[in-house]
C-alpha cells in the first residue's frame, strides 16, 4: 500500500495548496481582527452555467443536470449501463442537453484527481474531452479502485491522464498545480449543496430534482410525460 499512500499524499498536498490559494487572498492575515469573508453567491443551481461541461444541442427542449462521482459504484454502474442509451437516444437525437457536474464522495483525494484530469483535458483539448475522460474513468472504475488498493495508484492515474489526452505523469502533475480545476469542482459542490443533493447519481430534469427511475428508460419516460402534459423549458441562465 506504500505506493497508494504516497500517491494519496501527493494528490492531497497539491489539492490542499490549490484550494487554499483560492480561498485566501495573497495578503490575507489570520488574525482575530480580520473581517470575515462573505462567500460568493451560488448561482446557476438549476440552470446551465457558462463554465459547465455540456453535451447536446443548444436548442434541445429538455435540460438534464447530472451530478456524479468517479469513484461512486452507483455512478459507475449508471454510466456503464444507462449513459450510452441516454447519449444515443436522448442527447444525439436533439431531445436533451445534458450538464455533467462533479461531486466528490469517499476518498476525496482520488475523486478530485480524476475530476482534475478531466477538467484539465477539456481545457487543453476540447470541452468534449471532459466527457471522454469521465466515461473512461467510469467504465474502468473497478480496475482503477483495484489498482489503488494494490498500491498501483500512481500508474493507474497516469493511464487515465494519457487516455484523457494528457502527457502522462508530467501532464497530470501540471494539472494538479492549476487551482482553476479545483475551483470548478468546488463550485459544482456548492451548487449541489444549494440544490439539496444528498447522493449521487442525481439529476435535475428541466430544473426540478428528479426522484424517479434513474435508468435511461425511466428518464425517457419522464421526458415523454413532460412533452405530453406540456412544459416550459428552463432558460440557459
Amino acid at each position: 500500500m506504500t505506493s497508494s499512500r504516497t500517491l494519496k499524499t501527493f494528490i492531497w498536498a497539491l489539492i490542499s495548496a490549490s484550494t487554499l490559494s483560492l480561498t485566501l487572498p495573497a495578503n490575507a492575515q489570520t488574525s482575530q481582527t480580520q473581517a470575515p469573508q462573505t462567500p460568493p453567491p451560488v448561482d446557476y443551481v438549476l440552470t446551465e452555467a457558462p463554465t459547465d461541461h455540456v453535451i447536446g444541442s443548444e436548442t434541445a427542449p429538455h435540460t438534464i443536470i447530472a451530478y456524479a462521482s468517479v469513484t461512486c459504484p452507483h455512478c459507475g454502474s449508471w454510466f456503464t449501463k444507462d449513459w450510452p442509451a441516454v447519449k444515443k437516444e436522448l442527447i444525439e437525437t436533439g431531445q436533451v442537453r445534458c450538464v455533467l457536474r462533479e461531486l466528490r464522495t469517499k476518498d476525496v483525494q482520488f475523486v478530485a484527481a480524476g475530476f482534475t484530469i478531466a477538467n484539465c483535458a477539456a481545457d487543453q483539448g476540447s470541452r468534449a474531452e471532459f466527457f471522454t475522460s469521465i466515461e473512461y474513468q467510469m467504465e474502468n472504475q473497478t480496475r482503477v479502485l483495484d489498482a489503488i488498493e494494490a498500491g498501483q495508484g500512481r500508474q493507474i492515474y497516469e493511464e487515465i491522464a494519457k487516455a484523457s489526452g494528457l502527457d502522462g505523469a508530467s501532464g497530470m502533475a501540471a494539472c494538479f498545480q492549476n487551482p482553476a480545476y479545483q475551483n470548478q469542482v468546488l463550485m459544482s459542490e456548492a451548487r449541489a449543496k444549494a440544490g439539496k443533493i444528498t447522493g449521487v447519481p442525481a439529476f435535475f430534469v428541466n430544473g426540478v430534482l428528479y426522484t424517479g427511475d434513474q435508468s435511461a428508460a425511466g428518464l425517457a419516460a419522464e421526458l415523454s410525460t413532460a412533452d405530453a402534459v406540456g412544459f416550459t423549458p428552463i432558460p440557459g441562465k
